[in-house]
């Protein structure tokens, strides 16, 4: 099952199989990112709905690696019914401050050892937390950083110091490249924890094992470098720390002794149109517009949703957005507008521009940015930081109609 290295993400079993898929398009940087949208808005209905559990989140999935985060939003919002009420959700903030993640991150003790944070795979948003992350760790002597969406085929990432377009899953997504890219220019050295080549191998997991599988990774890193600082990025409930529910963070609790500092990120989501995944997001987004992720604290003590299973709960900064693209984006540290000349690149149709850093290889590089193009009649932007890039255009057909090479001062 070719799509199997992103269900494996999400905990679906090896025993699950869904004929359709099977001939999911190859990956590649040119005609993979549209060429699967379009596979997937092709399937037949009867599928999309039995399989609207996989379906869905897949293709939300994908619009996000093209930047196309509103749609992606949207049918989030919409197909899954993600909207969720707590018995124990607060009724008011009167006792509770913000602080931001980052500021919170600089004042860690040294003894904290291991970060876990989760995302939402097709929210980049989340990305952006641990990326901004990465250099105020650093400066605390963390060293490693630990991806679910890693695969075990890229031998060379680490001496490359970029993504190409099989190191992995959620990978491919130009956020999630540029995360990488920042954790190795700074020193660390990123690593898989997900076992990749057995499970495309044919191994049958359960979600038990496969939990149990990715906590002794983890551990048997740990047990020859036992002084090393670690980072974790995985999705939704893998770092729960709650023993009777068995996720990955509390696997890694149990057998070493280590309380992980565990931040989660995916409870409080705000869509598109101005809805929110539960109550006490809306309350707060009453009270607070924040530009940077936060998190609530009484006497010091940072708020969680459910303290049994992780330590803080993130409220991400409130977006908005400008030329079809997110101000996370654009406020990236260093980041720079190139604005999409339609008459320059002669789009007349659904297209995607993206941009590739010049001294990667062009051909398997994970893009720094790029953007689906499907009303002609808007404007649109991409978000480049110094440099000199290959800007390509990409037809709806997947095939590179013109290249130019572009240098952002």
């Amino acid at each position: 099952m070719i799509f199997s290295d992103t269900f494996s993400q999400v905990g679906i079993e090896k025993t699950i199989s869904i004929p359709d898929f099977d001939n999911f398009p190859e990956k590649n940087n040119s005609s993979y990112y549209i060429n699967s949208i379009r596979f997937l808005l092709n399937l037949n209905d009867s599928l999309k709905s039995v399989s609207k559990i996989i379906y869905y989140p897949a293709l939300c999935a994908q619009y996000s690696y093209v930047g196309a985060f509103k749609q992606s939003e949207i049918i989030f919002s919409t197909e899954l019914n993600v909207y969720r009420k707590y018995d124990d959700e607060l009724i008011t903030l009167d006792s509770y401050d913000t602080l931001n993640i980052y500021t919170f991150l600089n004042s860690i003790p040294d003894s904290v050892k291991y970060i876990f944070f989760n995302e939402n795979h097709a929210r980049p948003q989340n990305r952006m937390t641990a990326l901004n992350s990465l250099d105020i760790l650093y400066k605390k002597g963390f060293r490693y950083l630990f991806c679910e969406a890693l695969g075990n085929r890229d031998s060379l990432l680490n001496t490359r110091k970029y993504p190409i377009v099989k190191s992995g899953s959620y990978t491919i997504e130009p956020v999630f490249g540029n995360l990488l890219r920042e954790a190795m220019n700074l020193g660390y050295t990123v690593m898989p924890y997900e076992d990749t080549i057995k499970n495309s191998a044919g191994k049958l997991y359960t979600n038990s094992s496969r939990e149990t599988e990715q906590a002794n990774n983890i551990l048997n890193f740990i047990s020859t470098h036992r002084d090393a600082k670690i980072i974790v990025l995985a999705g939704f409930m893998h770092i729960y720390e709650s023993r009777k529910l068995g996720w990955m963070a509390s696997i890694f609790k149990l057998k070493s002794g280590f309380d992980p500092l565990t931040i989660e990120q995916t409870e409080m989501t705000e869509y598109t149109g101005g809805s929110y995944s539960n109550d006490l997001f809306k309350l707060f987004r009453t009270k607070y517009q924040n530009k940077l992720p936060v998190m609530l604290i009484n006497n010091k003590t940072p708020f969680s949703l459910s303290p049994n299973n992780y330590d803080i709960t993130i409220f991400p900064a409130k977006t908005e957005y400008m030329n079809e693209r997110p101000d996370w984006l654009m406020t990236m540290s260093g980041n720079k507008e190139y604005k999409i000349d339609m008459n320059y690149w002669k789009i007349k149709d659904t297209c995607l521009i993206q941009a590739i850093i010049k001294n990667e290889d062009v051909q398997i590089s994970v893009p720094v940015d790029q953007i689906l193009i499907e009303n002609i009649n808007l404007k649109y932007s991409l978000y480049l930081k110094h440099g000199s890039y290959i800007i390509r255009k990409i037809n709806k057909e997947g095939m590179v109609e013109k290249t130019a090479p572009v240098d952002i001062q």
